[in-house]
């Protein structure tokens, strides 16, 4: 079970599982930065880690000019111990309470790179400072139920709180609620999602997803390796699942009357469609038996129905190329009432230089009034082809900006912080190559 930790803005760890927040990341509704374990803007090294179990733990990528980076700690490198504790032989969180302090301090990161052995000592930082670094601040709005975002430094709170307000009645436009860090069907018995996490944490588990280019039913299974029980991990929106009255957390006991425990191919009874069909499940929930009949739907139709604000607005798979041209801005888009707002500006990229914020409302894109705009039409225009300029009308709390912005590749992005790049992406020049 593989979970990221984006140190995000700064070291280690703004937890960004692949699916949901584990129990290491614990609110604090007055703290305006990533907090671990009640710390408040903790202490961390700066590497952006992933945490596989049993397994050294990865380092995904260095946080610029932070101390892991100054200190020769590079993408790929795998942390086999931090502070003599081997991170292969314990938890996620033993580990986090090895890599987070609430004060200043050395770490100790014991690195296996290729055939070499090497060891680090790396003093810790607060995560805002190293946000400082690359000009941004973080803000937190609790009621998001996610780690505190990284913004432009001249950010206004007031700005978040439009961006806030924008994304919850998007989520309320799709029938989606916020429970424990996690969007999912209005109506989702809370005790559900609660122990889908403890599952998703604590246990050996795979994921069983509907592949892109077949016919799906738009759910995904958790699905438990030791006892053998399967349970519904995700419901999307405006899918035949959802309209069958399927929630996330209901335990599936059969499919087409053939019970979980005794079915060897669980994967090819959910995976198996290449054309129309139906299938019944039998599940339980609240203690309750409950069977429900669903017809297929090719994967992409489901997706195109598939409105959650927290999916990337574009028009096409955007694979890693240092020769793409990028603008650098996450857009929310919401068909009725039309309208569009930013919710991320990524450093470094010519949106941050640009001058945009979180929580700007777009009025036109090079002239068209976003009333005339179209979902597909706006992602096109955000996975630019070219370096030709894109010009932005803005509403900025209540006050129209005009800002233009000059798409730049990934390579010129990142080089201008001295990054260079690699197969499977950029990373500071003394790091290798591979």
């Amino acid at each position: 079970m593989c979970k990221q930790l984006f140190l995000m803005a700064a070291a280690v760890l703004i937890l960004c599982p692949l699916s949901g927040h584990a129990e290491s990341a614990r609110k604090n509704s007055q703290c305006d930065a990533p907090n671990y374990f009640g710390i408040c803007d903790s202490y961390v090294p700066g590497a952006i880690i992933r945490f596989t179990e049993k397994q050294p733990i990865l380092v995904g990528d260095t946080w610029h000019d932070s101390p892991a980076e100054r200190a020769g700690i590079c993408p790929g490198d795998k942390i086999v111990a931090v502070n003599g504790v081997p991170s292969a032989e314990n938890t996620m969180d033993r580990m986090l309470h090895e890599i987070v302090s609430a004060k200043p301090s050395i770490v100790v990161l014991s690195i296996k790179r290729g055939d070499q052995t090497l060891e680090f000592h790396v003093r810790r930082v607060r995560e805002s400072t190293l946000a400082k670094l690359s000009q941004q601040k973080f803000i937190n709005d609790p009621s998001l139920g996610r780690p505190a975002q990284a913004v432009p430094r001249s950010e206004k709170r007031a700005e978040f709180t439009r961006y806030v307000d924008f994304f919850k009645m998007l989520e309320e436009h799709e029938g989606i609620t916020r429970i424990e860090g996690q969007d999912v069907p209005v109506g989702t018995p809370p005790e559900q999602v609660k122990k889908l996490r403890q599952l998703d944490n604590s246990r050996e588990v795979d994921w069983v997803r509907p592949a892109a280019d077949k016919y799906g039913f738009g759910f995904s299974t958790l699905l438990l390796k030791d006892p053998n029980e399967a349970f519904i991990e995700t419901v999307l929106p405006q899918s035949p699942a959802l309209r069958a009255g399927l929630l996330p957390g209901d335990r599936v006991l059969e499919i087409d009357g053939r019970e979980i425990s005794t079915s060897s191919n669980l994967k090819a009874l959910i995976l198996e469609p290449d054309q129309e069909r139906n299938i019944r499940l039998k599940v339980e929930r609240g203690g309750e038996q409950r069977t429900f009949e669903l017809r297929s739907e090719p994967s992409e139709q489901i997706a195109a129905a598939d409105l959650r604000p927290e999916l990337p607005l574009r028009s096409r798979r955007v694979r890693f190329d240092p020769d793409f041209y990028i603008l650098g801005i996450g857009v929310l888009y919401s068909p009725d009432p039309r309208g569009a707002m930013i919710s991320r500006v990524s450093w470094p990229s010519p949106a941050f230089g640009a001058g945009l914020h979180v929580g700007d409302s777009i009025l036109a894109v090079n002239g068209k009034p976003i009333s005339s705009i179209s979902r597909e039409e706006l992602g096109k225009l955000l996975v630019p082809q070219g370096s030709a300029a894109l010009t932005l009308e803005i509403s900025r709390l209540g006050k129209k900006k005009t800002l233009t912005v000059n798409p730049a590749t990934y390579r010129d992005a990142e080089q201008a912080i001295g990054r260079k790049p690699t197969k499977s992406g950029f990373v500071p020049q003394g790091c290798p190559a591979s």
